[in-house]
C-alpha cells in the first residue's frame, strides 16, 4: 500500500497514525517530492534505526515542513540527523517518546544555529510533553540559540521546575 502512496507525486499531506508501517512502507514514501507534512504518530513498529537510515535521505528533505513522531521510539540521535538534512522542517513534535534523552535541549539548539547560518528555515514549534526521559534541571530551552521557537509545549516532564 506504502508503495502506491509513493507514486502520488502531487501529496502534500500524509498521516499515518497508529498505522503499522515498517522501514519497508517508509522507503516506499521517501520518494514524494511534494510532501509538506507527514504525521507518523503511534507508528511503533517503525524502529529508530529504520528512521536514522530512511527520513534524512528522502527526496522530501527540501520541502517538508511538518514532522510527527509523537509515541514512536525515536532518539535524540535520530532527531539530530533529521535537523540536519530537512531544510525547510519548522514544526516538529516528538510527544511521549520514551527514548529521546535530555541531550535533546542541546542537539535542538545546536541545530537552530547551524539551520542560521546555513540559511535554513528555523525550527518554530517543538513538543516534547510526556517525554518520561527528559531531565530539565540545568538546560535552558530559552537559549539565543531557540530564540525562532515560537511554540513550545513540554506538559507532563516531571522534572520541569521553576522555569
Amino acid at each position: 500500500a506504502f508503495w502506491n502512496i509513493g507514486r502520488m507525486r502531487q501529496l502534500k499531506e500524509l498521516a499515518c497514525f497508529n498505522v503499522n508501517i515498517t522501514g519497508s512502507g517508509l522507503r516506499g514514501l521517501v520518494s514524494l517530492p511534494a510532501l509538506r507534512t507527514l504525521d507518523m504518530t503511534n507508528c511503533h513498529l517503525l524502529s529508530d534505526e529504520e528512521m536514522a537510515a530512511i527520513l534524512p535521505n528522502a527526496v522530501f528533505t527540501t520541502t517538508l515542513e511538518e514532522l510527527e513522531l509523537s509515541e514512536t521510539d525515536v532518539s535524540t540521535p535520530t532527531v539530530k540527523l533529521v535537523l540536519k538534512k530537512m531544510s525547510a522542517l519548522r514544526v516538529l513534535h516528538m510527544s511521549g517518546c520514551p527514548v529521546l534523552s535530555t541531550d535533546i535541549i542541546s542537539v535542538i539548539s545546536q541545530q537552530q544555529r547551524r539551520r542560521r547560518h546555513e540559511g535554513w528555515t528555523p525550527l518554530e514549534e517543538v513538543d516534547l510533553s510526556y517525554c518520561c526521559m527528559i531531565d530539565m534541571n540545568n538546560k535552558s530551552i530559552a537559549e539565543r540559540d531557540s530564540e525562532e521557537i515560537r511554540r513550545l509545549q513540554l506538559s507532563s516532564l516531571s522534572s520541569l521546575r521553576n522555569v
